[in-house]
């Protein structure tokens, strides 16, 4: 990744703005000062207070709180651990999924550090103008990211204005909503709209964004307009919010263990002359200075396997039936009817002795990925040895449905341990991808240190 400015730019001067519009990567200065879809006929920037962020150095404690708060229901909240940085200025938003075991406690109905996500509030106040994201949403289904405005009072509750930028939404990547919200005497109205789009979730940067105005609001994604909200426009002065979250009912099943949002940047230039009333939102809990990350960290290659390592108990007891991430069942050949005589698990199954899985006679494990899409490039590797022939590992490709795409097997044989690896691109219409670990009648199968990683969107 190409290294970014070296310092925090904050609130900035009319002639340092100026500036810092050309430089933004994947922004071009047309796209923010000469704008075609922007009517400057009718608004001006405000560029002596517009604010950019690119994260450099970390989260500026001037500039935003740390989320520590919980909304909704079914979810662990949006948690200050979870919230990091890298050497190179990209902010990281950690989301955990239903498969979580970690250290990490909720702070909302879920206390076990699953569905726990983060969230930075900014401390300016924010109002009519454009705003501008640079990330790459968390690709699982399950999470929220959004870049969002938010005036809300718990004391007052008619008080709940809100801009959003939403996704996944729909149960998909390929749908992004885009609502607006508004409460009056207790009566609450919105106005959204889904937009239809190829996956944003592939791997790639896009820049997402919308120009509030006090009669409307434009929406964009990667400086392409996309929707016009008309009816439902806030008018009180905001918080900023950027993170990821854990809806109920409408993002998709958490199912996975962790993975990331990314902010490359962050843009706010208020417009001029643009009514809004005065007010003061009161951010949700916070954390202090103390809890704020002071070191940066390395972004790590995420396993999209759960329970990989097999420490977690799989706890399988019918036929495709388990928790933790792994579903376990019998072969037609297998020489038992009890899945727990013929799948085991745990400490001394895997190389060198660690944690593996051990499969004889015809058992089996499998397990999910979702938001896998055509064109996305994986690479499957594990360690493995086995007794006998026949045993193998099998990587399919799914549809939303339950018909077999395509099928790609690897053939495990040798009674010492052995790395194996498969890279493979996902065919058209795919929605998911099953990994199958079959046990060959009269073979014994063990395996351990399994890792399935994105590598790339294949250009058409």
């Amino acid at each position: 990744m190409q290294r970014k400015h070296s310092a925090i730019t904050r609130f900035l001067s009319v002639a340092a703005c100026a500036v810092m519009v050309s430089a933004i990567a994947g922004c071009s200065r047309a796209s923010v000062r000469e704008d075609p879809l922007l009517p400057l006929d009718r608004v001006e920037f405000d560029y002596e207070n517009a604010f950019f962020d690119d994260f450099t150095g970390g989260v500026d404690f001037d500039s935003w709180y740390i989320c520590n708060a919980a909304w909704g229901v079914d979810n662990g909240g949006v948690i200050k651990e979870n919230v990091s940085y890298t050497d190179d200025g990209v902010l990281a938003l950690t989301g955990n999924g239903n498969y979580y075991s970690g250290p990490l406690k909720g702070v909302g109905s879920r206390t076990d550090g699953t569905k726990t996500g983060a969230a930075l509030i900014s401390k300016f106040l924010v109002g009519p103008g454009r705003y501008e994201i640079k990330m790459k949403p968390h690709p699982r289904l399950g999470t929220c990211s959004a870049l969002w405005t938010f005036a809300y009072d718990e004391s007052n509750t008619d008080n709940n204005h809100e801009i959003d930028i939403e996704m996944s939404g729909d149960f998909t990547y390929r749908h992004i909503y885009n609502t607006s919200w508004l409460s009056d005497s207790g009566t609450g109205v919105r106005e959204y709209y889904i937009t239809e789009v190829d996956p944003v979730n592939d791997g790639n940067w896009h820049v997402f964004g919308f120009d509030w105005y006090e009669d409307h609001i434009d929406y964009y994604i990667d400086g392409e307009f996309v929707q016009k909200g008309t009816a439902i426009i806030p008018y009180l002065q905001s918080r900023l919010w950027i993170g990821v979250w854990f809806p109920q009912g409408w993002g998709g099943e958490a199912n996975f263990e962790t993975d990331q949002m990314l902010v490359d940047w962050v843009k706010y230039i208020p417009f001029k002359d643009q009514k809004i009333t005065a007010y003061e939102p009161t951010p949700n809990t916070y954390v202090g200075r103390a809890d704020y990350p002071s070191h940066p960290t390395a972004l790590p290659k995420i396993n999209k396997l759960a329970n990989a390592s097999f420490t977690v108990p799989i706890k399988a007891t019918v036929e495709e039936t388990a928790v933790n991430a792994w579903r376990g069942g019998l072969l037609a050949t297998a020489t038992s009817d009890n899945i727990t005589e013929l799948v085991t698990w745990g400490e001394g199954y895997g190389k060198d002795g660690g944690c593996g899985a051990q499969l004889k006679e015809g058992g089996y494990l499998a397990q999910y990925v979702d938001a896998v899409y055509e064109n996305y490039e994986y690479k499957l590797s594990f360690y493995a040895k086995a007794t006998g022939s026949g045993s193998r590992a099998r990587l399919m490709f799914y549809p939303a449905q339950d018909n077999v795409l395509e099928t790609h097997d690897v053939t495990i044989a040798g009674e010492e341990w052995q790395y194996y690896e498969l890279i493979v691109t996902a065919p058209v219409n795919t929605d998911r991808i099953r990994i199958r670990l079959d046990s060959a009648a009269g073979s014994i199968l063990n395996i351990s240190d399994m890792k399935l990683t994105f590598l790339r969107e294949i250009q058409a």
